[in-house]
């Protein structure tokens, strides 16, 4: 466990008030700390993205950021006319500022990917990154509602779930890069999810069920209030076991916090509660809510006054704060490898996580999630060259590929793959290249590679094989995604990943293994 990880869970923190005391003692006795725009607050020349951020505190906390002169902000909505509209009201009041608006479904786990994945072409450089992810956006339900896309609770789902999706990918494009030449460290990308002090007090009733995540869409059991506490708790326990499997310097590159805007008026978060509930709840808010503003200007002290002294903590009333005091009690340790067993199994489908988590360096950990957020091994055309066929050679096969647009199923090549890369033509020299020279095809019996000659940097495989030889070459899609992934990760070793692509152009299928790897020469 990392040092820092360690403020939140040290046991001399624990949590010693009773739910109701906490309560009013963060809602009447906070003292709020807005964030003064100084040279060490100053967002000049940085970039930000906020989840959730057309309503409450979402909206709140994107205008407070832009107050602090940030230079461009990503509206990250479900709706993208109500993101238009906002994003027009904003620029407005910032007309020095660049607002975009892009869309996000967060019940969708391939509106997330997506998202992730142009965010990634987005920001490839040092010149061009992203500095700031606040994912704000989450819910909560009257009644039992299941997430049409995934069968789960709808509040697990929204509130844990996916978020930890987006978070583990977005952090890739968070990773700095220092300048070409540059001797100064540059600062860390700043991930700050938001969470809530319900967490504190979650009972887990379920917490010996097994599947554990699988007992939230328990319909008969469910219980609305303890759902939304537990989908922030689990946060809690996921954020615990990350920084056990993080490298120990990984705050010198990202810093990444919880933070509890505390029991705020005017939020969208109770939209979905009515009747004699919602009359409870806006009375509540009434009564003893913070202001918006105030709730607001918490994300921003998590992500721009906070530092590394933060990572892995949980941040509330503009302090650290310790994690739930459940973590603490016996037997929980097993639950939350249980969570996180569970969390990555049910990820899986976005890449292998467990084996990227396992590294503890830092630029292969992260470049492996990168290929995470892309679906490259539904775009990778394929040819097979029957090995004593006259007929056929590589260079001329390259060629063919270039014409091609379907070498197999849903799968398409770009003759001129992007501004960064070679044309198919100059390719041949690296297929070439590859082909004639065995030290370039695996290390180890597993690790494909890839070469960079100077600024040429192409998904290029070639595999020899018992009967021939398997070419393989990256779409634009692809190739821009190594290409960034090099410039930015590959700088220290090399990171690879595996899969499969539907081909059944081909009758041999076993030929129709995809296999990428990064290697810096």
């Amino acid at each position: 466990m990392s040092p820092t990880a360690a403020k939140s869970r040290s046991l001399e923190l624990q949590q010693t008030k009773g739910p109701l005391r906490a309560f009013f003692s963060s809602q009447f006795c906070t003292k709020i700390k807005p964030v003064l725009l100084t040279p060490e607050t100053s967002l000049a020349g940085r970039t930000a993205l906020v989840t959730g951020s057309t309503t409450g505190l979402g909206l709140l906390a994107s205008r407070q950021l832009l107050s602090l002169n940030l230079s461009r902000l990503i509206l990250a909505v479900r709706s993208p006319e109500k993101g238009a509209k906002v994003a027009a009201e904003m620029r407005a009041d910032f007309p020095s500022a660049t607002i975009e608006v892009w869309s996000l479904e967060m019940g969708s786990y391939p509106s997330i990917q997506a998202f992730a994945q142009r965010a990634a072409a987005e920001f490839p450089s040092p010149e061009k990154r992203l500095d700031i992810a606040i994912l704000n956006a989450g819910l909560t339900h009257q009644y039992f509602t299941r997430c049409e896309a995934t069968g789960h609770d709808d509040i697990v789902q929204v509130n844990y779930l996916s978020t930890v999706l987006l978070a583990f990918l977005l952090l890739p494009v968070l990773y700095p890069k220092a300048l070409a030449g540059s001797k100064t460290k540059p600062r860390p990308g700043r991930l700050t999810i938001v969470n809530s002090g319900t967490a504190l007090f979650a009972n887990l009733p379920n917490r010996d069920k097994r599947p554990f995540l699988a007992s939230y869409d328990d319909e008969t059991a469910w219980d609305g209030v303890e759902a939304y506490s537990a989908s922030k708790l689990l946060a809690h326990f996921f954020l615990i076991r990350l920084l056990d499997h993080l490298p120990v310097n990984f705050s010198d590159d990202v810093i990444i916090n919880l933070v509890d805007p505390g029991f705020c008026k005017g939020t969208g978060l109770h939209t979905d509660v009515h009747g004699i509930a919602s009359a409870f709840m806006e009375t509540a808010k009434s009564l003893t809510g913070r202001a918006l503003k105030d709730g607001a200007w918490t994300y921003a002290d998590a992500a721009v006054v906070h530092g590394k002294e933060s990572h892995g903590c949980f941040i509330m009333d503009f302090e650290i704060r310790p994690f739930a005091p459940i973590i603490h009690e016996p037997n929980v340790d097993k639950l939350m490898d249980v969570l996180w067993d569970e969390t990555l199994a049910e990820l899986e489908f976005a890449g292998p996580l467990k084996m990227m988590i396992s590294s503890k360096h830092t630029a292969t950990f992260l470049a492996a999630i990168m290929f995470a957020a892309l679906p490259v091994f539904a775009q990778a055309p394929v040819a097979f060259v029957p090995r004593g066929d006259p007929g056929c050679n590589i260079t001329g096969l390259i060629n063919e590929l270039g014409t091609q647009t379907k070498m197999c199923s849903d799968t398409t090549f770009d003759g001129e793959t992007s501004s960064a890369s070679p044309s198919v033509a100059d390719c041949t020299k690296i297929v070439t290249n590859l082909a004639d020279d065995g030290t370039w095809h695996f290390e180890a019996g597993t690790q494909h590679q890839l070469v960079q000659f100077g600024t040429c940097a192409f998904g290029v495989e070639v595999q020899e094989a018992a009967m021939g030889t398997l070419v393989m070459i990256g779409n634009m899609d692809i190739v821009k995604a190594i290409f960034g992934s090099i410039t930015r990760f590959a700088v220290d070793g090399r990171v690879g990943s595996a899969g499969t692509i539907g081909c059944p152009e081909f009758a041999m299928t076993d030929m129709a293994r995809v296999k990428w790897g990064l290697y810096h020469t």
